[in-house]
């Protein structure tokens, strides 16, 4: 192959891959995506009173504890949002997507399921801030004694896409407290931030364009082959 064949391959292909390359992307939630609330109890005389949200918990405690003789009790939910906007136009292109929650095992008081994941349905008025409290309406899966201390996943595919049909810019989910048990999972502000994976292919799909430097890269390769093939022929011709 002649070198300005070699040029325009090499040149076609990276067009190419720039405009239809399959990957991954990940979403991690914002500092003010995820936050946790629930109520408080206070003697018998008390009645449960809302408590939070607290944006900024370090890590989202879920729990539930109540006591029968002094009648205090508390539970707290944790709720989180992320931006899924740059797939608006790509549905079609996403293959799969999994939430990814940095489970705390030394948080675990109980046995069996310790919280329930949700994904709501709704969430049409998310602005990004989980001060919101949209919870999750949509069972995804559980939390329990048996999950493995760091990242833990739930597979959340329909629902996203779901979402992007919908033409909704957040996805809201809720991690609900269960029973009287006790759990907990890394925050943002832990730089343990829980986060959704979308796996794509396909040429319509948020994919960074190559920078500059990489055809600048290219282009010096192919100079420096072109020397090596300048002088191969001079020496061929002595």
């Amino acid at each position: 192959m002649k070198l300005p064949q070699i040029f325009a391959t090499c040149l076609l292909v990276l067009l190419m891959t720039s405009n239809a390359m399959a990957g991954m992307m990940n979403i991690a939630v914002l500092a003010q995506g995820d936050a946790i609330a629930g109520k408080d109890r206070y003697g018998s005389f008390s009645g449960w009173e809302n408590s939070g949200p607290i944006v900024g918990a370090a890590p989202n405690s879920v729990y539930h504890w109540y006591d029968s003789y002094s009648y205090n009790g508390s539970y707290r939910n944790a709720f989180m949002q992320y931006e899924i906007a740059q797939f608006a136009e790509a549905v079609a292109s996403i293959t799969s997507v999994n939430l990814y929650l940095y489970n705390i095992a030394s948080a675990i008081v109980g046995t069996g399921n310790l919280g329930t994941v949700n994904h709501a349905s709704n969430p049409v008025a998310a602005t990004g801030q989980a001060s919101q409290l949209i919870g999750g309406n949509q069972l995804v899966g559980y939390v329990t004694d048996l999950s493995p201390d760091g990242w833990i996943s739930f597979d959340v595919t329909d629902y996203i896409k779901n979402d992007l049909t919908a033409e909704f810019n957040w996805a809201a989910f809720s991690v609900n407290q269960f029973g009287y048990k006790s759990m907990a999972f890394g925050s943002a502000e832990q730089e343990l931030a829980s986060y959704l994976q979308i796996n794509y292919t396909g040429a319509d799909t948020p994919v960074p364009t190559p920078e500059p430097a990489t055809f600048a890269l290219m282009l010096l390769g192919l100079g420096v082959l072109a020397v090596f093939k300048r002088k191969s022929c001079l020496n061929g011709n002595r």
